[in-house]
């Protein structure tokens, strides 16, 4: 089984920052999945997924190696473990057409989005009210 992690960075841009956190995931024997970075006026922000075979991740490393970048790069350091076969929980944001809403409820139906359970609806109007709550309720 795979143990996945989400790891979020956010603070001051510096150079080298990205290196510094795949160099050491990679001394961790960790995969990276995925990676999104940003800077605005001057903020770093970074959100990472990282995965680890069966019987490689030694979760007190990565932490303590974590607390230790924290503390050098003077970040905000987030470190989040996932089970792989865990229904991920969404939130569906609808407006006033009702197609979306209605392709995303036909997805869950036969769970086509197998991963994920929609956990909450938000809305700015109320016009798809009962077709949410035929569905949620």
């Amino acid at each position: 089984m795979t143990k996945f992690a989400t790891l979020t960075v956010i603070g001051r841009d510096k150079t080298g920052v990205i290196a510094r956190f795949t160099n050491f995931l990679f001394e961790q024997r960790a995969n990276i999945e995925g990676l999104e970075e940003q800077v605005t006026r001057g903020q770093f922000s970074m959100t990472l997924q990282a995965s680890w075979k069966l019987g490689q991740l030694n979760q007190a490393a990565v932490a303590a190696g974590l607390a230790k970048l924290t503390t050098e790069l003077s970040m905000e350091i987030k470190l989040r473990f996932t089970e792989s076969d865990r229904r991920q929980r969404m939130a569906i944001m609808v407006t006033r057409e009702p197609h979306c809403l209605k392709a995303v409820i036909a997805a869950l139906e036969p769970r086509v989005l197998k991963k994920a359970e929609a956990a909450l609806g938000l809305s700015n109007r109320g016009e798809l009210a009962p077709l949410a709550n035929l569905h949620w309720q």
